[in-house]
């Protein structure tokens, strides 16, 4: 067991985080020891003074899609999925898609956990665009002067849809 930023348990601090860094299958017991709690601290009042929250979770994997076929999805860990038969949240551009494949796109995050696959991708949509090769890759502007984000910069061997095809 791992103590994290180097804290210790106390007796001052209702915070403490606890990291495993390589938890084995099993079960887990948790205990919370409170010190010195007391209930109605303040006269006439029946809350708590100081209450607690335990939180535990796994740490997902990280992975990116790199792959997307008819009925499955690839990613770059080397793990693959068919979206109908496991339970996927996928977001694009921060909304709630569908989760098959015509939805699922190659680059987008991906976080596995033993109960769901989160994907997380961000399109990128204009009118008019300049392509510019340059010794890093293809970077893709907005030829617009008023549109000044910047470019995007396309990876390396991965397929790009350019006007819908």
């Amino acid at each position: 067991m791992t103590w994290i930023c180097g804290n210790t348990p106390d007796r001052t601090n209702n915070i403490e985080q606890v990291y495993l860094p390589n938890p084995v299958p099993g079960d887990y017991t948790i205990s919370v020891t409170g010190t010195a709690v007391r209930r109605a601290v303040v006269i006439g009042g029946a809350a708590v003074p100081q209450d607690y929250a335990l939180v535990c979770g796994q740490v997902p994997v990280e992975s990116v899609v790199e792959g997307v076929g008819e009925k499955q999805v690839t990613l770059s860990d080397g793990f693959s999925f068919n979206p109908a038969g496991v339970s996927v949240s996928n977001l694009i551009n921060d909304s709630v898609s569908p989760a098959d494949t015509g939805h699922v796109f190659t680059g987008a995050a991906a976080y596995r956990t033993p109960a769901r696959i989160y994907l997380a991708a961000r399109l990128w949509r204009a009118d008019a665009v300049k392509v510019i090769s340059t010794v890093d890759g293809t970077v893709f502007t907005v030829i617009n002067p008023d549109y000044r984000l910047g470019g995007y910069v396309a990876a390396k061997g991965v397929d790009l849809l350019l006007n819908g095809a």
